[in-house]
């Protein structure tokens, strides 16, 4: 079983214990600010949230690292894979591929690993991909900014992991406010 394989059956396993945790700070924080369905989506999202927070900065950055790399290496497997099929005429005919909208399919493949090749890993970068649903659904329930940042930040220092790299030391609330700000812009 590989690194990514393990961490995800190991958020499966601590799953009911996330939810439960994610279900107590969620309805204490927003008791009378969401209705009930809304309260529920924002429940389904925190898990995730937690999990990355609980983590240590060393453990994120190399998980980080691996599912960079696992993104390059997926990108990279797609695109040979198309290349060999658009080679073999034989295979190309007899599967009625359209060539035109293939190669089209692989420029956008090699666009995308381009874009993949120039992320960094780094250890808040899978908590900043968790948080995007979560803040981009809060603005949409109308919770304004400085409310989301508020719980983001309970969060951190009730589950926070004591070596999480500085977040609750200095500049915290304004990191958590630059991942807002990107998760909205993302919208755009």
């Amino acid at each position: 079983m590989h690194g990514i394989e393990k961490e995800t059956d190991s958020f499966k396993k601590s799953f009911e214990k996330l939810n439960e945790k994610a279900e107590s700070v969620t309805k204490e924080h927003f008791k009378d600010k969401l209705d009930r369905v809304q309260m529920q989506i924002i429940i389904n999202n925190v898990p995730g949230v937690i999990f990355f927070i609980m983590m240590t900065s060393d453990d994120r950055m190399e998980q980080s690292q691996r599912w960079r790399r696992f993104n390059i290496d997926l990108y990279e497997n797609w695109s040979n894979k198309i290349n060999q099929i658009l080679e073999d005429e034989y295979l190309t005919d007899f599967l009625s591929i359209d060539r035109e909208s293939w190669n089209m399919k692989t420029s956008q493949l090699e666009r995308d690993l381009k874009n993949v090749k120039k992320t960094r890993a780094g250890y808040n970068k899978d908590l900043e991909y968790t948080l995007r649903p979560l803040f981009i659904m809060l603005k949409g329930f109308k919770i304004g900014q400085k409310e989301q940042i508020d719980f983001i930040y309970k969060l951190f220092k009730k589950f926070g992991h004591k070596g999480y790299g500085g977040l609750l030391e200095s500049g915290n609330k304004e990191r958590i406010r630059k991942m807002q700000e990107n998760a909205i812009k993302s919208l755009k």
